[in-house]
């Protein structure tokens, strides 16, 4: 009886090489995207003014926000851009 070993060298390469055949597009695909978001940031940086503050606030949800500023949030701010 002749017994076969099944982690040979051969077959863990075999493995390896098939994962890295998936795996590696992913990677690159990942990183790609992260890379194109760097000059985004570097020009939205020159958007943001250190003097006033913005405040996204919504239209019709008290009693958070509303248009009239009629909500605690429009209030906190209003005191912390005082």
């Amino acid at each position: 009886m002749m017994i076969v070993e099944r982690n040979s060298r051969q077959e863990r390469r075999a493995r390896w090489s098939n994962s890295a055949k998936r795996v590696l597009p992913r990677l690159s695909v990942i990183g790609a995207a992260l890379l194109a978001g760097v000059p985004a940031q570097a020009q939205r940086a020159e958007l943001i003014s250190r003097t006033e503050l913005r405040v996204c606030a919504d239209p019709h949800n008290l009693p958070f926000s509303n248009q009239e500023r009629e909500g605690f949030e429009n209030k906190i701010a209003e005191i912390i851009g005082a």
